[in-house]
Parts: C-alpha cells; sequence; structure tokens
C-alpha cells in the first residue's frame, strides 16, 4: 500500500490533536489514545533512525571524500620519489609494475594534422531531358 507523506503527518497531528484537547482518556469505537499512540509509534521511531542513518551516512560519505584526497596526494608522492630515484625511474620495473608505461616504452604514433577541411561531396548535375 502506497502511502503518502501527508498521512504520517495527519497522524503526527491527531496524536497532538488529542494531547492539547485532554482527550487522551476518551474511547473512540474501540481505540483510545493509548493504543493509538502505541499503533503509530513504530512508524515515527524508524522515521527518527533513518534520519540519523542518513546523516552519518552522509558523515561518512565526506570522511570518504577527505581519505581519498589523502591517498591522491599521497599517491602523487609516491609516484614523483619513483620517478626522481636514481636506481628507479620512469623506466624500472617498479613504475611499470605500479601502472604506468615505462618512458622508453612510449610510442603513440600520435599526429596532429594542421587545417584539414573536410571533403565537400560533389553531386551530379542532374538532367532535365524528360
Amino acid at each position: 500500500m502506497k502511502l503518502r507523506q501527508h498521512n504520517i503527518k495527519r497522524a503526527a497531528q491527531v496524536k497532538a490533536a488529542l494531547e492539547t484537547n485532554s482527550a487522551t482518556e476518551v474511547n473512540f469505537c474501540g481505540t483510545n489514545y493509548t493504543t493509538f499512540s502505541a499503533a503509530i509509534e513504530p512508524s515515527f521511531v524508524l522515521r527518527a533512525e533513518y534520519e540519523l542513518l542518513l546523516a552519518q551516512m552522509e558523515n561518512k560519505r565526506q570522511a570518504i571524500a577527505d581519505a581519498d584526497e589523502k591517498t591522491v596526494e599521497a599517491t602523487k608522492r609516491m609516484t614523483n620519489g619513483i620517478l626522481c630515484h636514481a636506481d628507479y625511474g620512469p623506466n624500472s620495473p617498479l613504475w611499470v609494475s605500479s601502472g604506468f608505461v615505462a618512458h622508453n616504452q612510449r610510442n603513440s604514433g600520435l599526429t596532429r594534422p594542421g587545417n584539414v577541411t573536410p571533403a565537400t561531396p560533389s553531386i551530379p548535375p542532374q538532367s532535365n531531358a524528360a
């Protein structure tokens, strides 16, 4: 059953109305304030827990982002250190096993031609001999 947010707000409003109008001891067609409160309580408790989890999740997401920034900086420092080290450097097996291409193995063959205009297709003239 699809519930709408206004139904949940209505339950809180009814509970507040029972409290403010001193109707907590009245029996309304077999239900009273105590049974009504007990029936709606799990919904509000679970919603509060859900909101808390959302806030915790957002905090974790921010903590991950902060940790990732530190990871990127540490990786940059380490890779720059490998590049500058006399015994290792950009052509070493350590550099390659770290996921990079050795500088002496780079050969892309990429060329960037200058101003090349696209060829326009020629359309043969139509004859009007009909």
